[in-house]
């Protein structure tokens, strides 16, 4: 079976950060241990997809991570919008 690619016309993304990957750290840490996020980004920048239940691991070791409450309740709206809108996945656009 072929894999086409297209190229990206527009992208279009959320006013308001989730995270930010060099300041939350011990998240990113987190999420490149449970998912490997890194191995879709060019030195931290690009697109990737991660699945509701990380994040929601994340959540509930929130403290560990040492997530402001911001970020703990974005990502709770990140999780309930992948949930609901796109099949337990959220897509983050990082630059």
């Amino acid at each position: 079976m072929s894999v086409r690619a297209y190229r990206i016309k527009r992208i279009d993304y959320c006013q308001s950060e989730s995270f930010n990957l060099w300041h939350h750290s011990k998240l990113t840490e987190f999420l490149q241990d449970e998912y490997s996020i890194f191995d879709n980004l060019n030195e931290g920048s690009g697109i990737f997809e991660i699945p509701t239940s990380i994040l929601k691991k994340a959540v509930k070791q929130a403290k560990r991570l040492e997530l402001e409450n911001w970020v703990v309740k974005q990502l709770e709206k990140d999780i309930e919008w992948g949930d609901i809108k796109n099949s337990g996945y959220v897509s983050y656009y990082c630059f």
